[in-house]
């Protein structure tokens, strides 16, 4: 059985939890290197002192590079490792996989191209990529809302 402390040792990312998962998250959506002043004004902190202390968290885990023009995110590792980030948002991969299945499995029942077998196939298929989407969603929330005992 696995603890959430067992969990958080393997993956970096769970170590973090609320104030300092939503500056890797902005990072990451930003796509680019980010003063601390920067950061410190984009994230609402009343201090540079705050947004040096969780970058540099984030730094020792290894979810973010130090450069000379600022820090930048590198790419998430263990759990949330295949998020997608596009247009500032994070999705997890597999949705889109998901849209994929699910329209697939409407088209054939609506066109009945693939017969009983496929679509039973196509559903089980979408219910299970359904479920890992749904996951990410969930351990992605449960992140955020640690924020308030960060």
């Amino acid at each position: 059985m696995n603890s959430q402390s067992d969990r958080a040792s393997s993956d970096p990312l769970l170590a973090t939890g609320g104030t300092s998962l939503r500056v890797y998250l902005y990072l990451l959506q930003a796509n680019r290197s980010m003063g601390i002043r920067e950061l410190q004004r984009s994230m609402g902190f009343k201090s540079p002192t705050t947004a040096r202390h969780h970058l540099e968290r984030l730094v020792e885990l290894g979810l973010v590079d130090r450069r000379p023009d600022g820090y930048i995110a590198l790419k998430p590792k263990g759990i949330l490792g295949d998020l997608f980030v596009h247009t500032g948002r994070v999705f997890p991969r597999s949705l889109f996989l998901s849209s994929f299945l699910v329209s697939s499995t409407i088209g054939c029942i609506l066109t009945g191209l693939c017969g009983i077998v496929g679509d039973v196939l196509l559903s089980v298929a979408s219910l299970i990529s359904l479920y890992d989407s749904y996951v990410h969603y969930r351990v992605l929330r449960e992140l955020y809302m640690e924020k308030e005992n960060d």
